[in-house]
């Protein structure tokens, strides 16, 4: 399990999971995440799957970490091609009420991160 993170361009924070990460991992993650967009005075958060092995989250808890992002966050893009995993996001979108918006490759997400950035 790995999780990286960085700070793409101002504004845009990216995400990515490597292997089997737990909801716990993703906690920890989320931290961490929300002390690089601190200073962000809103910013788009660019979650990449490429390289994620599925497994069975847990959309309770998955649900409540969503609950506790900051007030400065806008929008939310899953990077992904496997199928099964555009099918979570779309489940997960339902469950946690908020749109989440998907892309085939991390140049397509910061294309749209940036869209999301200059229409808000």
């Amino acid at each position: 399990m790995a999780v990286e993170q960085a700070r793409l361009e101002p504004g845009i924070t990216y995400i990515k999971l490597i292997g089997h990460v737990t909801i716990d991992d993703l906690a920890e993650a989320q931290e961490e995440g929300v002390a690089l967009a601190a200073s962000e005075p809103q910013y788009v958060l660019i979650v990449d799957l490429s390289e994620w092995q599925y497994n069975t989250p847990d959309f309770r808890k998955l649900r409540a970490l969503v609950a506790n992002e900051p007030h400065n966050l806008i929008g939310r893009i899953i990077v992904a091609q496997s199928n099964i995993v555009q099918f979570i996001i779309r489940t997960l979108s339902v469950v946690i009420r908020q749109h989440i918006h998907y892309a085939p490759t991390l140049e397509a997400g910061i294309i749209k991160a940036r869209e999301i950035l200059t229409n808000s």
